[in-house]
């Protein structure tokens, strides 16, 4: 969902809020800089008369260079402020039962485990986000933070077994909604090296193989990856 200018996103919220429902999920990327694009965005489903969830994308964590706040901030703190002054539940910060059903979200994030290991790219090339072809994987200039990729994919992978532990409990059905894809099997794979090598950063298994652990868990969906299907 990227609401910031584009109309038909502006059609399929009206849509959206004129068929109701019970529950919305918006599963990330859903605006970009400045700031403000992002209450617009989240404004266009104030009509929806059900409960709105949402997760952030890596899109929405992007910040300029000489920006005063860094990707760290906008993940976990004005995001979620505007989520909540917006009527969304983030999921990144809160799981959430509604109606006896858990609802369980993460962003996310890559450690390369995705990657074709046909490329025989080095690490530190996945590490860097660019090929040698001059292939850049956008977050390289764009997320600015003090996380390693493997850093920050283990403390998402943390928060979700911890809300997973909180709803398992009070509910017999849990849904999860990630950013990034949690299995293999979602990624789409194409004889381009370029193409390949984005795939390093669609997401990681480690969420696929925690989510699994967990048979209350129904029903997973997931964003990101630009394939209809």
């Amino acid at each position: 969902m990227r609401a910031d200018g584009d109309e038909s996103a502006r059609a399929l919220a009206e849509k959206i809020c004129e068929r109701g429902g019970d529950v919305l999920m918006l599963a990330g990327d859903n605006a970009a800089l400045p700031v403000s694009n992002f209450v617009e965005c989240l404004r266009l489903f104030k009509g929806f008369p059900g409960r709105k969830l949402i997760i952030s994308g890596n899109h929405d964590l992007w910040v300029e260079e000489n920006a005063s706040f860094d990707s760290s901030d906008m993940y976990s703190v004005t995001l979620p402020e505007i989520y909540t002054q917006c009527g969304f539940h983030c999921l990144d910060v809160e799981p959430v039962v509604i109606d006896g059903v858990g609802f369980v979200g993460t962003i996310g994030w890559y450690d390369y485990t995705f990657r074709e290991p046909s490329l025989d790219v080095p690490m530190e090339t996945y590490e860097k986000k660019i090929l040698d072809d001059g292939t850049i994987w956008m977050d390289a200039r764009y997320v600015r933070w003090n996380y390693s990729d493997v850093e920050f994919t283990e403390l998402t992978l943390a928060k979700l077994r911890e809300h997973l532990a909180t709803v398992e409990p009070k509910c017999e059905t849990i849904v999860g909604l990630l950013h990034h894809l949690p299995f293999a099997n979602m990624v789409t794979r194409k004889p381009s090296r370029s193409w390949s090598f984005a795939n390093a950063f669609m997401g990681s298994e480690k969420f696929g193989e925690e989510l699994l652990k967990h048979p209350k868990v129904k029903y997973v969906y997931c964003g990101h990856t630009h394939s209809r299907g």
